[in-house]
């Protein structure tokens, strides 16, 4: 009965006190309230408030957009399916088409700032994340996806549009003005602190081959040349090249590298910084050398001999020596 009243009236007969009263109440079309239309960034899914979701916490369909499926965008900042992202790069997002309008020009590889609830918890807890996801056009184009009719009497069908990359370039890192630089401790310390680096790998779950089944891992690297910004690690800090990897040199700075080599026997991985990001970061001084390999007859090394291991420990952050 009530859905050939959409758009209409109907009378309801109701019973207050022990009179009877003759309602007539409008029938609104419930499908409207669900969203027709929905954003494709970085295999991540989001679209507009639905209905059910709204009534269920109780919130405007105006509140945010809702994010359907956690991709390589907002999965990196914890963002997970079900949350509600409220802002966006500094711009406020109640609809879909705010969303677009706050993402659209980010460039490739750039952080941006992201406010968001997790919806799943919502009655028990509101309390407001934040966090940065880094922008990433490479595994899938900015896309916008609308369910239209072409005539009126056609039936809707689902229709893309894809927009533009920005042409605005990445923002480099800039050198710190000041940085930490050990005069104490332990000799093999002080000489490697300019060498050793640190790796964060990032790849999609649905593209693991060699990483591990998060599909993130973490690891110490040895900057073998600061010119070319060339990194030895190991498999585990740099698994495959499908993938994002990221190098913190000096302990200060962040920047892109590219998987160069992984030794298919050996537990080795060459990777390859930035050059223009590490030519910066040499100009404003930071402390960065490259390793010095031994050879010769130093480079085998005999029974008996001490090895010592310099490394990042993962509970202060600091530099450790270990025999």
């Amino acid at each position: 009965i009530l859905d050939s009243k959409v758009g209409s009236c109907v009378e309801i007969k109701v019973c207050r006190g022990g009179d009877e009263l003759l309602l007539s109440v409008e029938v609104l079309d419930l499908h409207s309230l669900i969203p027709r239309s929905y954003v494709e960034l970085g295999l991540d899914v989001v679209h507009g408030l639905g209905y059910h979701a709204a009534r269920k916490t109780h919130l405007l369909l105006d509140s945010g957009v809702y994010l359907a499926r956690p991709g390589y965008v907002f999965e990196s900042l914890g963002c997970d399916w079900g949350s509600l992202i409220t802002c966006v790069n500094g711009h406020t997002v109640k609809a879909i088409e705010d969303f677009v309008k706050a993402i659209e020009d980010i460039p490739d590889r750039q952080y941006f700032p992201v406010l968001w609830y997790d919806m799943r918890e919502f009655r028990r807890d509101r309390t407001l994340k934040t966090g940065f996801a880094k922008m990433s056009r490479a595994w899938s184009p900015l896309k916008i996806w609308r369910c239209q009719s072409v005539a009126d009497a056609s039936p809707e069908e689902w229709e893309s549009e894809e927009l533009a990359v920005p042409s605005r370039p990445a923002r480099l890192p800039e050198p710190p003005g000041r940085f930490g630089v050990l005069t104490g401790g332990d000799r093999l310390v002080r000489q490697l602190q300019a060498s050793l680096v640190t790796i964060r790998f990032r790849t999609d779950q649905r593209f693991c081959t060699e990483a591990l089944e998060s599909g993130s891992s973490e690891g110490v690297g040895l900057l073998v040349d600061a010119k070319r910004g060339l990194v030895l690690t190991d498999r585990h800090s740099a698994p495959q090249s499908l993938g994002a990897t990221e190098v913190t040199l000096g302990g200060c700075a962040t920047v892109d590298a590219e998987v160069l080599f992984i030794h298919p026997q050996h537990n080795i991985a060459l990777l390859r910084c930035d050059p223009v990001a590490v030519g910066l970061l040499l100009k404003g001084r930071v402390p960065l050398s490259s390793a010095r390999i031994a050879k010769g007859k130093k480079a085998g090394l005999r029974a008996g001999e001490d090895v010592h291991f310099v490394g990042f420990d993962s509970q202060d952050g600091g530099m450790r020596d270990c025999r």
